[in-house]
């Protein structure tokens, strides 16, 4: 092949196996930090990175396998750029962590203790959701958002978890505006 592009077989290892022989280690694009992403085929994990000249070069010469490798090349709907993204599923740990996850949002009842109003309490499934929300929380910097059905108290559940976190300074209720 000599000055070709080319990959290895033995790409379905995962991200740390992608290389195009010779000149092109497609691992030494500055590809972003993973986030998990839901896609119509699962859960995901994504990692974007805009495309290089040696990029291009290799995608032409090897779009099938790239694309074998978990390689997709689209046009931003964001600002209309190429970027150049890397789709892996999630390993059976992270599977197993998003369904303990999924399990813990629904549930309808928790032993927690959360500060209320002398003669007020919260209901069972909302004692549930705050003890989610505190969960997920800590777990995030960036914080919760709930959304439960209407009617069921999420303005409560809010003020459960201000209540519970002393740290908590900004908080944002969005209600329509027939609510007054």
């Amino acid at each position: 092949m000599g000055s070709g592009w080319f990959l290895r077989s033995c790409f379905k290892e995962g991200f740390n196996k992608m290389v195009v022989q010779t000149q092109f280690d497609i691992r030494s694009l500055k590809w972003s930090e993973p986030v998990q992403v839901r896609t119509k085929l699962g859960m995901r994990t994504l990692r974007k990175t805009s495309p290089t000249d040696d990029f291009w070069v290799a995608w032409r010469a090897e779009k099938e396998k790239l694309k074998e490798m978990g390689v997709s090349c689209s046009k931003s709907k964001q600002n209309g750029l190429w970027e150049v993204c890397h789709w892996e599923e999630l390993d059976s740990n992270q599977k197993d962590e998003m369904e303990r996850q999924v399990e813990a949002s629904r549930a309808s009842d928790s032993d927690i203790s959360v500060p209320c109003p002398e003669g007020l309490a919260y209901l069972p499934y909302q004692l549930g959701a705050i003890a989610y929300s505190l969960r997920v929380f800590g777990q995030q910097s960036g914080g919760v958002l709930i959304s439960d059905e209407c009617g069921l108290g999420k303005s409560i559940e809010s003020i459960g978890i201000i209540n519970a976190v002393e740290e908590i300074n900004q908080v944002v209720i969005i209600c329509p505006a027939s609510i007054k």
